[in-house]
């Protein structure tokens, strides 16, 4: 009986770790969100801001109406433009908030064949590229970055160029990180 109350002790010192660990790799993923969301606003800020400067000069076009001027002012344009499109292109990477009908959010967990990255969690959508989850991983562990690797998921090679979706990864799963040795 007390054996039995020893091995019920035991499991409940494990059970609180888990929890302890998980407690904290979730108020992690709320910073983390804390910060994706401040990325986020200051991005939109920028659009706004970016948004602001293209209708002063659609004003500016309507009250100078010099010819020569026009094509300068349709370059300034274009090029307002381009840093609009640019903003929401990194407004559309950085957020997870930002998703689209069909997506979907995925927490996906890392290890690393040297046990340095053990059970690391990304919150990610289904349609992102696997490249650009590893260049995540890759921020937060910037010593593989000169390593040359390759994932695994349920014993299949991950193909990098691919969606999390297209390498069937869904959330919860672990994915390996293996170093090739050279």
């Amino acid at each position: 009986m007390e054996k039995k109350l020893n091995e019920e002790k035991q499991q409940n010192k494990i059970l609180d770790k888990k929890i302890k660990s998980l407690t904290k790799e979730l108020e992690d993923e709320k910073s983390k969100n804390i910060n994706l969301k401040n990325i986020n606003n200051d991005l939109t800020s920028q659009l706004n801001k970016a948004n602001k400067t293209i209708e002063d000069l659609f004003n500016k076009i309507n009250s100078i109406n010099l010819k020569n001027d026009n094509s300068e002012l349709q370059n300034i344009i274009n090029m307002k433009n381009d840093e609009i499109n640019k903003l929401k292109s990194k407004l559309n990477e950085t957020t997870i908030e930002n998703i689209q009908p069909g997506e979907k959010i995925l927490a996906i967990g890392f290890t690393s064949c040297d046990q340095i990255i053990n059970n690391f969690i990304l919150p990610c959508k289904d349609s992102e590229l696997f490249v650009r989850i590893e260049e995540k991983l890759y921020d937060e562990f910037s010593d593989y970055k000169e390593k040359e690797t390759y994932f695994m998921v349920g014993g299949n090679k991950i193909k990098r160029f691919k969606t999390l979706k297209e390498n069937n990864i869904k959330s919860g799963s672990i994915i390996m990180l293996n170093i090739i040795d050279e």
